[in-house]
């Protein structure tokens, strides 16, 4: 979302709406977790937005990192993110297709969120959720999904807290080396494991924490631009005359 927002300032009327001074190399956006800021280099025709995520992985570790279970299946609590691994849900579910995305996979990933909902290891039902698969040849390059809620069709192909927050996880379960680490993430496209775009994290790892990461994505694009008219509640309540 910051990297849309960062993208929307410079190339729509939103920078000159809230009188952004453009161009500008850097855009700091308050979150729920700090500031994150977005920065752009590549060219002019060619822009490339690079987010520092440092904000949100101490807000993860704030809040908890930890390997957990649900429905049976081993997985990691990354801060307010369910993070599983499709080739551990796979050993134990052998019918779910995250590459169709079929029926066994849907219902299985949907049990594993209602089973962390049970636990309670978050205060508010979740909706943050991260799917990853790692290739054996490299552990640093994977297929991703962030099926946030299935039910209510919330499947995000790409995202980058959540792409943060599987690079956080990997470090926790100590599948990265300590120093920099990049990792490269498949993504996009339909609602299954990996696609034809990608985000890249990078991050510096020291005892198995990530200290500071920030990512980017191969593809960020204002599809469309207008206007939203919002009337208040009260114009919705009834008189209350008959």
């Amino acid at each position: 979302m910051a990297q849309v927002l960062c993208k929307a300032v410079r190339e729509t009327g939103l920078g000159e709406h809230y009188r952004v001074r453009l161009p500008r190399k850097q855009l700091a956006i308050e979150t729920d977790s700090g500031t994150v800021r977005v920065s752009v280099g590549g060219t002019r025709r060619r822009p490339v937005l690079l987010t520092d995520m440092t904000s949100f992985v101490k807000e993860c570790y704030r809040v908890g990192v930890s390997t957990i279970q649900v429905a049976g299946v081993e997985a990691t609590k990354v801060g307010r993110f369910l993070v599983a691994d499709a080739e551990k849900i796979h050993e134990k579910y052998p019918d779910a297709d995250f590459n169709t995305m079929n029926r066994n996979a849907v219902d299985i990933l949907m049990e594993m969120q209602a089973d962390y909902d049970r636990q309670h290891f978050s205060d508010a039902r979740n909706a943050d959720y991260s799917l990853h698969r790692m290739y054996p040849d490299d552990p640093t390059r994977g297929r991703v999904l962030f099926p946030h809620n299935i039910t209510g069709g919330h499947v995000e192909p790409c995202c980058g807290s959540g792409s943060v927050a599987i690079a956080i996880s990997l470090a926790h379960a100590k599948r990265l080396r300590d120093g920099v680490s990049s990792l490269r993430f498949d993504c996009g496209g339909t609602p299954v494991l990996g696609g034809p775009d990608t985000t890249k994290v990078k991050a510096t790892i020291l005892d198995s924490r990530i200290l500071t990461a920030e990512f980017t994505h191969s593809l960020v694009e204002i599809v469309s631009t207008g206007k939203v008219s919002l009337r208040s509640a009260e114009s919705h309540e009834p008189s209350g005359k008959s």
